[in-house]
């Protein structure tokens, strides 16, 4: 991470030499970072129960590996689903029960302003 600290830093730096000092100075990354989880149009009520990020990003293979030491993909698919605004499906084939494991949340997702869309 410091790595990278160091390189957005200079970045930036290039950026304000070549626009004359126009940014501005001390234009410089926190040390102490955070990532950005969510941008939010409005922000979700009080009443409403926190939302549970996935153990890891859909992207890493460990989700398909099925160990008992990695997090399911049935679990993963099921907290994306519950944090998404817009999910896309591509699938050649797919079985009911495939369907029925996640078809709670579903649910929940097409009851919220969303776009789902089936592509087969």
């Amino acid at each position: 991470m410091d790595h990278q600290l160091k390189i957005c830093n200079r970045i930036i730096e290039l950026l304000n030499e070549q626009t004359d000092g126009r940014l501005g100075e001390n234009l410089i990354l926190a040390e102490e970072s955070e990532r950005l989880l969510a941008i939010l149009d409005n922000p979700l009520p009080a009443m409403q129960p926190h939302l549970e990020r996935p153990d890891t990003p859909l992207a890493m293979g460990c989700l398909l590996t099925g160990t008992r030491l990695d997090p399911s993909l049935v679990s993963q698919l099921r907290k994306e689903l519950l944090s998404a605004d817009q999910v896309d499906i591509l699938c050649s084939f797919i079985k009911w029960s495939g369907i029925r494991i996640l078809e709670e949340q579903f649910k929940e997702f097409t009851q919220r302003p969303c776009r789902l869309e089936r592509r087969a």
